[in-house]
This record gives C-alpha cells, structure tokens and sequence, in this order.
C-alpha cells in the first residue's frame, strides 16, 4: 500500500499496490490506516513539514480452524 501522509501526519489516501486475495481486507486496511495511523511528518530542506507517500505492507493471517 502506498499512503498519503499530509504536514499533520495523518494518511490523507492510500492505494493498493499489491492486492491481496481479499478486496475486503485491503479496504478495511486503507480505512483502518487514515483513522488510526499517526507519522511524524516528513521535511523539507528548511524543516517545514511536507506531504510524502509512505509504503505500508500489511499481512494477514487466517486462523486454523481446527
């Protein structure tokens, strides 16, 4: 996934690199990530924050049913 970082650390989008075999789980990922993801804001030269794509790889694991 590729996210969005805005001046305020917040993800501001999120795109799907690489799907996953569940169209469920990336969108609950990309939801999960702007409501509750926080980043340190990337910087320009003088120090002024500034908007960044950050990549994220999210894995997730089926658990065994028996």
């Amino acid at each position: 996934m590729s996210l969005k970082v805005g001046v305020d650390g917040r993800v501001k989008g999120c795109r799907v690199i690489r799907a996953s075999l569940d169209d469920e789980a990336d969108r609950i990922t990309c939801l999960l990530a702007a409501e509750r993801f926080r980043f340190r804001p990337a910087r320009d030269a003088a120090g002024k924050p500034v908007e960044a794509e950050f990549g994220w790889r999210q894995r997730w694991f089926l658990r065994d049913a028996g």
